[in-house]
């Protein structure tokens, strides 16, 4: 049988490439596999090397399958995504007429068993053949954000059955490029979303435990080795976990042939956390109470992330998944935004940025810096009215009596205000903080607001404008805004420290005068 094989790489990738065709040999002595490996950077030199790694597979041949650049001029997709992560979609456009169903192979697949199976299973008049990855609420979230059918289901496209000829008669060249454009930022995950929106009603799934075992599948299934070694056809290393790098965490590597002279582990994406010490008996009457109601909230918090999954954590870690949530609401989704940063800034306790830079993500700079900045008025609003509500008492819930001592600094209403714009503009200082303090002076609220609302625009627009290049995915960019505004921040701390520690003196010298 002759099997049509497709691939899509780039230099980076040549490597997993080889060793992926070699396994294909080793797995299929029997059919004629033809490869197209579709680039546009790579030289013959390269191909020499694919030749002389497979060279004892004479039923393998290779089709080198350089793309040009014209199917992709009139498109701004590649200032955000490299254009070889969109050969996929438009593989009926190059592929030669005589290639009327191909398999897709990510690079970083390995292939145990022969792919014949694969390749000749009934369609039924679809187009796309794939397994799903995604689980629980998150299929819901797709599809309302790429306008999927109800039963539809997303589509991992790293290993795909593809019938091309209907590909073909399906939808042009033209008609998936202004697709692409109308629709370019919401194409988060790339070509892999404009697949799924446009495919998804001719598209069928594939057992992913045959076709497309990935460490999420292993433990999804509960399977071991023994079941992957007697069953699964395609193993697929689709994770930020490498078997060619260190630290691959999980039990598929131990299938992929050894690797001499790995690169490095992947760095870990959450940051190392303070850690805060609390001595329990030095704790008041209301701090322990308010200790105690937490530990309940967080006791309801554990199960509702035990009892419905690890979806949840994708949420508040992802600022893609962060904005599919937020999509869920539909027309509320800019309120519930709102309404969560006016909870965060009332509990301070809950960082600003990473809300800030998923603003900056969902609702670009000037949208998600107009709703940081409603959510931290309303949030201040509710701050001041507690506590001129409850006064000092409420306050003490929050802070040590020496806190709220340094209160007395925003006693010289001469000066009040222009101390409150400085104290607010600072990168790094305690804003909300501050509010909690201010509501038990007799500052006028309406001043107040309307002062460090305006102090607080240069801050969340460094972090929004980190969230909006996110989008964008140049990464070049927001880590330049995310350095430079650390390195603010930093400068602004010792600058708070300086202008708090004058002031203070200067009560204390007023104080002693008195």
């Amino acid at each position: 049988m002759r099997i049509n094989l497709l691939a899509t790489i780039d230099r980076n990738y040549l490597p997993p490439l080889i060793t992926m065709l070699v396994s294909i040999g080793q797995s299929d002595d029997y059919n004629e596999l033809h490869v197209y490996v579709a680039h546009s950077a790579l030289e013959q030199e390269d191909f020499d090397k694919i030749q002389a790694a497979i060279d004892e597979y004479k039923n393998i041949i290779i089709h080198p399958t350089r793309v040009g650049d014209e199917l992709f001029h009139d498109t701004p997709v590649i200032e955000r995504l490299p254009k070889e992560s969109f050969y996929r979609l438009l593989a009926f456009a190059y592929l030669p007429e005589e290639v009327e169903r191909c398999i897709y192979l990510d690079p970083d697949t390995y292939i145990l068993r022969p792919l014949d199976g694969l390749f000749s299973m009934e369609m039924n008049g679809n187009i796309i053949g794939a397994s799903s990855h995604v689980y629980s609420f998150m299929t819901p979230l797709n599809q309302k954000r790429l306008g999927m059918g109800k039963k539809a289901e997303y589509i991992n496209s790293g290993i795909m059955l593809m019938d091309i000829k209907r590909m073909r008669e399906y939808r042009t060249v033209e008609e998936i490029i202004t697709y692409v454009n109308d629709n370019i930022q919401k194409l988060y995950l790339g070509d892999q979303d404009a697949m799924n929106a446009i495919f998804w009603a001719k598209t069928f799934n594939i057992d992913e435990r045959l076709y497309n075992m990935d460490e999420k599948t292993v433990k999804r299934h509960k399977v071991d080795l023994d079941y992957v070694k007697e069953n699964t056809v395609i193993v697929h290393y689709n994770g930020k976990y490498k078997p060619w790098n260190e630290g691959y965490k999980g039990i598929l590597d131990e299938l992929y042939p050894p690797v001499e002279n790995k690169g490095p582990a992947p760095k870990g994406k959450l940051k190392k956390q303070a850690k805060a010490f609390l001595n329990i008996t030095k704790l008041n009457k209301q701090q322990k109470v308010v200790l105690s109601v937490g530990a309940v909230v967080w006791a309801c918090l554990l199960f509702v992330y035990f009892r419905f999954g690890g979806a949840l954590w994708e949420i508040v870690k992802d600022p893609v998944i962060f904005k599919q949530w937020l999509d869920r609401a539909g027309g509320f989704d800019d309120l519930v935004y709102i309404l969560i940063r006016a909870v965060q800034t009332v509990v301070k306790i809950v960082p600003a940025e990473p809300l800030e830079i998923g603003a900056g993500y969902a609702y670009g700079i000037f949208g998600g810096t107009l709703y940081c900045l409603l959510g931290n008025i309303i949030g201040s609003i509710a701050i001041l009215a507690l506590t001129r509500k409850f006064g000092r008492k409420f306050v003490d819930i929050f802070y040590s009596s020496s806190k709220i001592d340094d209160m007395r600094i925003f006693r010289d209403q001469s000066k009040v205000y222009s101390l409150l714009f400085i104290l607010y503009l600072i990168p790094g200082s305690p804003k909300d903080g501050f509010t909690y303090l201010v509501g038990l002076t007799p500052i006028n609220s309406t001043a107040f607001l309307i002062v460090t609302s305006i102090a607080r625009i240069p801050s969340i627009i460094s972090s929004t404008w980190c969230g909006y290049y996110l989008a964008e995915q140049n990464y070049i960019f927001a880590a330049i805004v995310f350095i430079v505004t650390f390195l603010v921040g930093i400068i602004g701390g010792i600058i708070y420290n300086k202008i708090m520690n004058k002031k203070k003196e200067e009560a204390d010298e007023k104080k002693v005068n008195v």
